[in-house]
């Protein structure tokens, strides 16, 4: 046997006692392989990301939340858990996490969060019935698939598990309007506070402009609810009254770069702050500060979204703007922003580049509160 096989043999042998779930069906992997981990001593705590499952594909290959992103940039150690599809029994996937949990416990993490969508979510859930953690993070969770009694059968086994979950854990579920692996008329919201009633939680329930199953995988929803996923997992005692109603929501595009001058012009008619946010969770901030006849003046604010991709800078540029009826067209370096007010006072906006071979982009605007 070679030195590097001798090494391998060795490591091996060491880790085994503590991965005694690892295997080729299991396996944990970092989240985030451009951020290092800082261990135990160092780390808030972990977050173990349980991704989704797919008849079709492997989910392990599906980039992670871009929420989870937010926790590893507050000092969050951020691991996968990934699951091979062919193996990927609720069951034996829940046996293999709670595995997991428990071997990060041995190597000293004391707080651990468990959190993913779909199946994810789900695993995150059972496990904290029979161990015990720190918070769950649980989005559209859901244990048996999309096919005949799936949702009814999953529907029916949260009711009972879920007031078994330990003690003292922080849990949060988003539920979205819209997901067909949903199975329950009206949402689920009301079943999964019932249920949570006697632990410190968070019910997202069927949040306005973020329908269906997948609707926690996007920038947008880190942008307007990662805010509150960071306090929610903030070491201090959760205070009672914690809602992302008011802890996340209300605060969207305050982060947007703007002139002293306009920061606090009012909010009448078409002036004031208008806040649009794109799938990838870019944002942008539109600030009327006139509005007389023809003529409006504005600044027009954005900022890169959670993705953990190289962007442009946050910044901001002044407008000069020509109204029509409802139509508000304002000339920019490469290109035409186009902006319509709408009978439910939110305001349309498209952007059209100078360069055709460029993609138009659309982007609904809104006020702050209304988020």
């Amino acid at each position: 046997m070679g030195p590097i096989r001798r090494l391998a043999a060795t490591l091996l042998l060491v880790l085994l006692p503590t991965l005694a779930w690892a295997g080729p069906d299991f396996w944990e992997e970092p989240a985030f392989p451009d951020r290092p981990l800082r261990g135990p001593g160092a780390a808030l705590g972990v977050v173990v990301y349980n991704h989704g499952n797919d008849d079709s594909n492997e989910q392990y290959k599906v980039p992670v939340q871009p929420f989870v992103r937010l926790l590893a940039e507050d000092g969050w150690d951020v691991i996968k858990f990934a699951r091979l599809r062919a193996a990927d029994d609720v069951h034996r996937a829940e046996e293999a996490l709670d595995a997991e949990v428990a071997s990060l416990q041995r190597r000293g993490y004391g707080r651990i969060v468990l959190a993913g969508p779909s199946r994810g979510g789900w695993l995150a859930l059972m496990v904290a019935t029979r161990r015990p953690v720190f918070a769950v993070i649980a989005t559209a969770p859901g244990g048996y698939g999309t096919k005949g009694h799936g949702p009814r059968r999953s529907l029916d086994e949260m009711r009972a598990r879920l007031p078994q979950i330990l003690p003292g854990t922080r849990v949060m579920i988003a539920d979205f309007s819209g997901d067909p692996r949903a199975d329950s008329v009206g949402g689920r919201g009301a079943i999964f506070r019932r249920a949570l009633a006697g632990l410190p939680h968070v019910v997202i329930d069927r949040p306005q402009g973020f329908p269906g199953h997948t609707a926690a995988m996007t920038g947008r929803f880190a942008r307007v609810y990662g805010g509150c996923i960071q306090r929610f997992v903030a070491p201090p005692p959760l205070p009672v009254d914690f809602s992302c109603d008011t802890a996340s929501g209300l605060a969207v595009g305050a982060d947007l770069p703007v002139p002293p001058e306009v920061a606090q012009v009012p909010e009448r008619g078409l002036l004031g702050r208008w806040v649009g946010i794109y799938p990838n969770g870019d944002a942008r901030l539109l600030v009327v500060t006139e509005a007389e006849g023809s003529r409006l003046h504005a600044v027009w604010s954005w900022a890169s979204g959670p993705t953990g991709k190289p962007e442009r800078a946050p910044g901001f540029e002044r407008l000069n703007c020509t109204v029509s009826g409802t139509a508000i067209t304002c000339p920019r370096p490469k290109g035409v922003a186009l902006f319509s007010r709408r009978a439910d006072n939110h305001l349309q906006y498209q952007w059209v580049p100078a360069d055709t071979r460029q993609k138009r982009l659309t982007m609904e605007l809104s006020r702050p509160g209304q988020w």
